[in-house]
């Protein structure tokens, strides 16, 4: 059985799904609302002339203007005369105070999510002719060192690690140990070596060398070997080889 939905529900219906995408519509219908008040209130002063104590009435364009002022600045009321034109003024500034919070609160919580998601190392790597390192394990500040000396003589090189460890614990245990890293860059994302997507983030098919540590972990060698696996198999994977260097701890493995 169809069922008749009213306009108001319609509405609300189509309100809610514009407000689920994200900051960007928010700011879409506060802008809305901004430019409802403004030609709201710039006709009410333009149509009744209401203005200043012995001034004469204002134009719409100018009324817009003065709307304009006071929706984004309480301090331009300061110098209103007149009840009236007060009483109209404040209305307007009290729409202005809470679009503008709104704007604010919306921006603010935007920031802290883009910075969360920063925090969780989740963004892509563009680099080129990086070095690659899939897994951590005590042995990668050793190697890290290793390769900083190595790439003294080369030009903004690169180091991209990709562990299954929060991104900041990772650089703060790498800025620990070595505290001047010299022309090298390292750069850390969150990710299992294991799954595509994640691997996707860290750019392998750019990378001029792919290093795959051994987890501290029973089946270590089947986690390197699947992660060798899930770069070679990718069926999105490059046309050339790439150059690994993984670490495997049976020798029956390898």
């Amino acid at each position: 059985m169809s069922r008749t939905y009213t306009f108001k529900q319609k509405l609300r219906y189509y309100f809610d799904n514009t407000l689920s995408r994200g900051t960007s519509s928010i700011i879409m219908w506060l802008a809305i609302l901004s430019l409802l008040v403004i030609i709201v209130f710039g006709v009410i002063y333009a149509v009744s002339g209401i203005n200043m104590e012995g001034e004469k009435g204002m134009n719409f364009f100018e009324a817009m203007w003065q709307t304009l002022l006071r929706s984004i600045d309480p301090g331009t009321m300061a110098g209103d005369t007149g009840w009236v034109f007060r009483f109209v003024g404040l209305l307007i500034t009290i729409g202005g105070i809470f679009i503008l919070s709104t704007l604010i609160g919306v921006l603010t919580t935007s920031l802290d999510e883009k910075m969360e998601q920063l925090r969780k190392g989740r963004s892509m790597v563009i680099e080129e002719n990086h070095t690659l390192i899939l897994g951590w394990s005590p042995k990668v500040i050793h190697i890290i060192s290793e390769l900083i000396i190595a790439n003294e003589n080369q030009k903004k090189p690169r180091i991209v690690i990709l562990a299954e460890k929060d991104k900041v614990e990772t650089e703060d245990t790498i800025r620990e140990e070595i505290p001047d890293t010299k022309n090298t860059k390292i750069i850390c994302r969150t990710g299992s070596p294991l799954d595509l997507t994640d691997l996707k983030i860290v750019n392998p098919d750019r990378a001029r060398s792919i290093i795959i540590l051994s987890p501290e972990k029973e089946n270590a060698d089947t986690y390197v070997i699947k992660s060798i696996l899930a770069l070679t198999l990718n069926p999105k994977r490059k046309a050339g080889k790439y150059h690994i260097v993984a670490e495997i701890k049976d020798e029956k493995n390898m």
